[in-house]
């Protein structure tokens, strides 16, 4: 069973769906602005959208 992302035998859990992730990084990459500047109302915060945009 797989509960997200697995690294040397301890999982974390993801709090925030594909979709809110994909949404922020689209704005990102439409809008200009830095992932620090990433609006809270997107849910995930910057450095948790651009660490999904990573993997």
């Amino acid at each position: 069973m797989s509960c997200g992302s697995c690294f040397s035998g301890w999982c974390r859990r993801r709090w925030h769906g594909d979709r809110e992730v994909l949404a922020a990084i689209v704005f990102v990459a439409t809008s200009g602005c830095t992932w620090a500047q990433l609006p809270l109302c997107f849910g995930p915060s910057g450095p948790t959208a651009h660490r999904r945009f990573t993997e």
